[in-house]
């Protein structure tokens, strides 16, 4: 999903789950959108939510798109910009500034994931954590020859039924925890 940088598309699995969780919570916006992987059968879930507004750059207006997901078990959180990033080093990372509701923004280093308009959160599991019961996400990043700019996303919805979804596809996690 966010490694190709294109959304999900919609199927009936993905209507039936916003019908379900646009009635127990108004607020919800994000959508959802459950697989199964055609390399190893492994259960697939992705949430995603669009910003808030679009962001204006050389190549024109474009709204960027926040994911959570389990893929090939595995967490992600990514963010499909919809336009590339300022060339930064040939290590392929991205310096990014994020901030929770009111909490003090801080920076990060994501790197670009399948192609150069999406950006990969380096540590998903504390990022999600942190969006648990959250209002808004912003990132502030540097759109390829243009001006700094801010992604914001209302993330009401993202709760810990969503995050548990995800940990629980989450293939690695136990060989993490014994280290």
């Amino acid at each position: 999903h966010a490694y190709i940088g294109t959304p999900p598309n919609p199927s009936p699995q993905t209507e039936h789950a916003q019908a379900h969780s646009d009635s127990e919570s108004p607020m919800d916006n994000w959508d959802v959108d459950s697989s199964r992987s055609a390399m190893d059968e492994s259960d697939e879930v992705a949430y995603s939510v669009d910003a808030a507004e679009s962001i204006e750059t050389w190549a024109g207006s474009h709204v960027p798109k926040l994911y959570a997901e389990a893929m090939d078990g595995k967490p992600v959180v990514a963010i499909d910009l919809g336009t590339p990033t300022s060339v930064e080093m040939a290590d392929h990372y991205h310096s990014i500034r994020v901030r929770i509701d009111d909490e003090k923004a801080y920076g990060d280093r994501w790197f670009e994931g399948g192609d150069q308009n999406v950006l990969v959160c380096p540590n998903p599991i504390r990022l999600m954590k942190k969006m648990i019961g959250a209002r808004v996400l912003r990132v502030e990043f540097s759109p390829f020859n243009s001006n700094m700019a801010i992604a914001e996303f209302h993330i009401v919805g993202f709760d810990s039924s969503k995050f548990a979804a995800i940990e629980a596809l989450d293939r690695y996690r136990l060989r993490r925890h014994k280290r």
